[in-house]
């Protein structure tokens, strides 16, 4: 016996509605693809040795960050007796500061102590952050502040001018916080100053990466490096005028200490 109602008329209804139940339009999507260009990687090679001769070097600089003094010291064949002091840019009148060696002026030392064994002969430079040290030297900054103009010449208009015949120190920031320091390029170089096509940028090595690298643990503290590969550590905190010539000979026994550990990795 029927009811008379029709097929489905009390079937429940869906509570979405009957929107609900259709389908939706496809939605388009469009697809940009970028491919690498077809340049060949840059190959990879046995990086060179850092070379035996080096100098090492320390400034002490005043509240303002301006290098007041320093002190340097040759490693390597012929220069273990080498050594000296400097005089920095914020330097009081008549100041000589303690240590080894001669006093030098700032441009003495910037030309005989680093371009011309540096840059010239080729030897490495050594420091405990090279890149705080450069800039403490500086005379002024250029390319926002990314090349330290460390090498002048007196201006007969009074003041100095820079030397564009010797290269500016380029800090490249990397990652970690690092600082990689490099010579830049200098106006008219000789055949002589490119390595592989290009304008020699030196071997510049900072001691607190090295440490670190070694250690595993990032070093914020001469002092502590130096306790950590077994070397005499002067005292700790910032260099003092008073203090370098015992930070001097310690970044010398803690460059000999890391090379040593270095040269044993694989």
């Amino acid at each position: 016996m029927t009811s008379g109602r029709e097929p489905g008329r009390n079937a429940p209804r869906d509570p979405r509605g009957p929107r609900s139940r259709r389908e939706l339009p496809p939605v388009p999507v469009t697809l940009h693809l970028r491919a690498a260009p077809g340049v060949p990687p840059r190959r990879i090679g046995p990086s060179a040795s850092f070379p035996s001769r080096v100098i090492i070097a320390e400034v002490a600089n005043g509240a303002d960050g301006r290098g007041i003094a320093g002190a340097y010291l040759g490693d390597g064949p012929g220069l273990t007796d080498v050594g000296g002091r400097f005089i920095g840019p914020a330097a009081p009148e008549h100041l000589e500061p303690p240590g080894r060696g001669s006093v030098r002026t700032l441009d003495g030392f910037l030309d005989r102590v680093i371009w011309r064994p540096v840059y010239g002969s080729r030897f490495g430079f050594v420091a405990w952050d090279p890149a705080a040290f450069f800039s403490s030297l500086a005379h002024s900054f250029r390319k926002s502040g990314t090349w330290a103009v460390v090498f002048t010449d007196p201006d007969p208009a009074g003041g100095r001018r820079i030397d564009y015949y010797r290269s500016p120190i380029v800090l490249e920031p990397r990652a970690n916080g690092r600082i990689q320091v490099r010579f830049g390029p200098r106006k008219h170089p000789d055949p002589r100053d490119y390595v592989d096509g290009r304008q020699y940028a030196g071997r510049f090595a900072s001691l607190q990466d090295a440490a670190s690298a070694l250690s595993g643990e990032r070093v914020e503290d001469l002092a502590t490096a130096c306790r950590l590969f077994d070397v005499k550590a002067p005292p700790p905190g910032e260099a003092s005028i008073q203090t370098l010539p015992r930070r001097i000979a310690a970044l010398r026994e803690l460059y000999r200490a890391t090379r040593e550990e270095a040269e044993r990795w694989p």
